[in-house]
């Protein structure tokens, strides 16, 4: 009786050995399938991110939890170049501010506002010509400084979506 039961046994463990060798092709396809969820999810957050807006979902996404808690590790695909992305990974990171495009922007976006251009302006008993009034912006390495106000760390969003959008090749939206 105990020989036919670890004949059993050993049976038992070779067929569940095969099906788990038998399910990894679809654990692959469900996990390609989460990474292209998952990637889909940033490139919309990082979209609404670019105009400030950020998705607060509804009740219904209370219940379920897709994200990481704060204790658990971001978990790493072999295949990936990097880490999964998680919400608010769609925000501009100091490191990746390019000085050198946003530099270059602002002056294309000096020539789209009409920079060294003249309007007419009516006054009394005739009219003269006005520059637009420009708008003076300091760039830090750690931060900006726009109309002579307080200085904006990157860290903070609102100065990072500023940045981001004269990246892209728009003027900031805080200032429309």
């Amino acid at each position: 009786k105990n020989q036919q039961i670890a004949v059993l046994e050993e049976k038992l463990s070779v067929l569940q050995l095969s099906n788990k060798i038998g399910d990894e092709p679809k654990r692959q396809q469900e996990l390609a399938r989460y990474l292209q969820l998952q990637n889909q999810v940033w490139e919309m957050e990082k979209f609404l991110s670019d105009y400030g807006m950020i998705w607060v979902g509804t009740k219904e996404d209370e219940t379920s939890n897709v994200y990481l808690k704060e204790e658990e590790e971001p978990r790493v695909n072999p295949a990936a170049s990097g880490p999964v992305l998680y919400p608010g990974d769609a925000t501009t990171k100091y490191s990746q501010i390019n000085f050198d495009l946003v530099l270059q922007n602002i002056k294309d976006l000096n020539i789209l506002a009409g920079e060294g251009e003249a309007a007419v302006e009516h006054v009394t008993g005739g009219a003269r010509l006005k520059r637009p009034d420009p708008i003076p912006l300091a760039l830090f390495q750690n931060g900006i400084v726009m109309f002579n106000g307080p200085f904006r760390s990157f860290s903070q969003p609102s100065t990072q979506r500023c940045m981001q959008d004269i990246m892209d090749g728009y003027f900031p939206s805080e200032l429309q």
